[in-house]
């Protein structure tokens, strides 16, 4: 688990920040837990 984050920060540092789109993961996070909530209703 550790190790996962630890790779991840690695690779954000190296690609560099500005190559992620956080906007866009943040708008398909929300999407995916609204699909997530109603399916359960």
């Amino acid at each position: 688990m550790a190790l996962s984050v630890v790779l991840s920060f690695a690779l954000t540092l190296i690609l560099g920040f500005e190559d992620i789109p956080v906007e866009q993961a943040a708008a398909d996070a929300r999407a995916r837990q609204a699909r997530a909530q109603a399916s359960h209703a």
